[in-house]
């Protein structure tokens, strides 16, 4: 409930903080596992109810409930990722638990992707691998391993378009039973929260609310509060003019720009002991805009002097590594060569998070969660 004990410490964390080896969640872990989705528990839960033709994959209706569930099954989706391919799917060769019902929801998934780029204009970037860090060990003994994971995939396609979808219906129904709620849009290129509804561009809806990660980020607290006192029959905790809900948002991307700042930070960090655990001497970069380069296969962004400022983005070049400095972050290096290849998502990819923070792409960390229950 507003302002009572738990309410007060999820508000003062607004989110479950991710980096590499570190996950500090916003609510105690007794309550996260209380309501969590795990298989063979019975769990109180908000559902969404989409009714699909059979043919077109198009939608027919939607019922939003308040009820108590039992989930059968999860489905891990860091033992069938690699399983899952759109060869498998097209071919009917899926060979897992539940393959029926995952392909059928591939094949919904890519309909709701579909109709977001008609409203777009243009497609959805898919071809970008978001790269992230697997810890073993701790401290200054850690091995450390990069992985993968490309936007787009069968299952990273499946989990964010469910979420985008849910998340636009939602800030949909907020809007027609005059509720207020937290809303993201974007116009004009620029990403905002506030609690008047409008448009996302960039996603291609027409509401977008965050609602779907409750245990983990205090807007979608909120908002799902505001849903089930509708549901109930009561009055909604915060009304449209209610200062407090304006208090919220602001502290909300305070606090989630510096969650933010902190894992780039730890990404920065990991990036560079894992450039000194292989011992590297060189490394392939790719142009970004001037002289910032993203590094090949690391989530790391550097600047180099001295690059010719006429480079095309997406122009790979190959760096000599002089160092790296674990406190300040950097990696001092100077080019060796510019390279003949290109990376076409690069170029594309630079125009996409302009517009794209994160909306339809979590993190690993938050896609791995979201999708351990798909």
């Amino acid at each position: 409930m507003r302002d009572d004990a738990l309410d007060k410490v999820a508000r003062a964390r607004m989110s479950t903080v991710y980096a590499p080896g570190l996950k500090t969640t916003m609510l105690p872990e007794p309550w996260i596992e209380g309501y969590s989705l795990d298989e063979g528990r019975s769990v109180p839960c908000l559902s969404l109810y989409i009714t699909v033709h059979d043919d077109t994959y198009g939608v027919e209706k939607t019922e939003t409930r308040l009820e108590r569930i039992t989930v059968e099954r999860n489905v891990r989706h860091d033992r069938i990722d690699e399983l899952v391919t759109e060869e498998a799917i097209e071919n009917r060769t899926l060979d897992i638990e539940y393959a029926e019902e995952i392909s059928w929801l591939w094949h919904f998934a890519r309909r709701l992707l579909r109709e977001r780029e008609e409203v777009r204009g243009r497609p959805e970037l898919t071809n970008r691998v978001d790269w992230f860090f697997v810890l073993e060990g701790e401290g200054e003994d850690a091995s450390i391993h990069v992985r993968g994971r490309r936007r787009g995939a069968p299952l990273d396609l499946l989990v964010a378009e469910l979420m985008i979808y849910a998340n636009q219906t939602w800030g949909l129904w907020l809007e027609e039973h005059a509720a207020a709620g937290i809303y993201r849009s974007q116009r004009m290129g620029r990403v905002r929260m506030s609690t008047t509804p409008g448009p996302h561009d960039g996603l291609g809806v027409v509401r977008y609310a965050w609602c779907t990660s409750p245990l983990r980020r205090y807007v979608d607290l909120v908002n799902q509060r505001q849903i089930l006192q509708v549901l109930r029959g009561e009055s909604p905790a915060y009304a449209s003019n209610d200062a407090d809900l304006f208090t919220i948002v602001s502290q909300f991307e305070t606090i989630y720009g510096t969650y933010a700042d902190f894992q780039t930070k730890m990404e920065r960090y990991w990036s560079l002991r894992w450039i000194l655990q292989e011992g590297l001497r060189e490394i392939e970069a790719i142009v970004v805009k001037g002289d910032l380069v993203r590094i090949d296969r690391l989530p790391f962004m550097q600047r180099v002097p001295g690059l010719p400022e006429d480079l095309p983005k997406g122009r790979k070049v190959l760096l000599q590594i002089l160092g790296c400095d674990l406190v300040d972050l950097v990696m001092d290096s100077k080019l060796l060569r510019i390279l003949d290849e290109e990376d076409e998502a690069a170029v594309e990819d630079d125009e996409e998070e302009e517009a794209l923070p994160d909306e339809n792409a979590p993190s690993e960390a938050e896609a791995s969660e979201a999708s351990d229950n798909a």
